[in-house]
């Protein structure tokens, strides 16, 4: 059995590079991920509170649209609470089943 030869390539060998991911620590993904969902959570919050002020202002004493003005502020401070002590939560749980540490700061 005789075994033909490859043909030369014309472009030589080419190396692709590492993929950009593989530089990247779980870490600090994680912590970036949790701080854009922070920030993303405050935004909407003020965006909610805005809202809530605008149907407050433009109630005109009617007592359904004050009402659903106060439920809206209550529920984003719910949300502003909840989202606020997730964090830490989180990053027990990421520690404990994964070994991965974040910083103490997330913003």
């Amino acid at each position: 059995m005789t075994s033909t030869p490859t043909p030369p390539s014309l472009l030589g060998t080419i190396n692709a590079p590492a993929p950009a991911v593989a530089n990247v620590n779980a870490d600090a993904l994680v912590s970036k991920v949790l701080n854009l969902l922070v920030i993303l959570a405050i935004v909407l919050a003020v965006g909610f509170l805005i809202y809530a002020a605008i149907v407050y202002v433009t109630s005109a004493g009617e007592s359904g649209k004050i009402e659903k003005a106060h439920k809206i502020i209550t529920y984003v401070f719910v949300g502003v609470a909840v989202a606020l002590l997730v964090v830490p939560l989180l990053a027990w749980v990421l520690q404990k089943l994964f070994g991965v540490s974040l910083p103490q700061t997330i913003l």
